[in-house]
């Protein structure tokens, strides 16, 4: 969660580089797009396989072990 934090603090000095201009609705939108890679990252990490080529499978998976340390 520390890099998400970093990445907001980076997002605060320059909003226009990240998300075009300032906006609630942008911010909300990359964050949330933020969080899928790191799903897709940790799936992957996890299972060795590419989550878009099992997508189906990957999407019914228990996102809360994917997040264990």
């Amino acid at each position: 969660m520390d890099s998400l934090h970093i990445l907001l603090q980076k997002i605060r000095e320059k909003s226009g580089l990240y998300l075009g201009k300032q906006s609630l609705e942008l911010l909300v939108q990359f964050r949330n797009g933020y969080e899928f890679g790191v799903f897709v990252g940790s799936w992957e990490k996890q299972t060795g396989r590419s989550f878009f080529e099992n997508f189906d499978e990957a999407m019914k998976s228990d996102i809360s072990n994917l997040f264990r340390s």
